[in-house]
């Protein structure tokens, strides 16, 4: 009995997680707020981007090393004059339909999904591999995100 217990209990947790309950998230609400994200973003010019995200990076040599971008709301990660990032994050605290999702647009109007934590309006996007980050493929590749380690995937 408490064998099976065990195996009914943890499922459930790990499907909830820590803050979002997945059951909330609506298919509908999730595939229209995606939709008008894409519309909104399509028309993104980084020249006009007021909220500018910048590298964090945490160098404790041989010991911890960990690079992390900040999102707090819509924003833009520049990479170079040519290649940049325009994210934008929902949050399942203000928005228990959608849930916690992070949608990214790339320089060639490229999208990508990233459905990490998002706690307080804030998620962080991080690796743990030393290179210098020159393209946004690069970004999509090795950064995670930094509770629950949600890879991205390109829609």
């Amino acid at each position: 009995m408490r064998l099976i217990m065990i195996f009914v209990w943890l499922p459930v947790v790990m499907a909830n997680g820590q803050h979002g309950n997945p059951s909330s998230v609506v298919v509908e609400s999730l595939g229209q707020w995606l939709e008008q994200a894409r519309k909104g973003m399509a028309g993104f010019r980084p020249d006009t981007c007021k909220n500018i995200i910048e590298v964090e990076i945490t160098d404790l040599g041989e010991e911890y090393y960990a690079c992390s971008y900040r999102v707090d709301g819509p924003g833009m990660i520049r990479i170079s004059d040519t290649e940049w990032i325009f994210l934008v994050p929902s949050s399942s605290h203000d928005n228990p339909e959608v849930g916690d999702i992070t949608l990214a647009m790339d320089q060639k109007k490229r999208f990508y999904m990233n459905e990490g934590n998002i706690c307080g309006g804030i998620i962080h996007f991080q690796t743990h591999d030393r290179f210098e980050l020159t393209k946004s493929r690069q970004f999509f590749k090795y950064f995670v995100s930094d509770t629950n380690s949600v890879r991205w995937v390109r829609e």
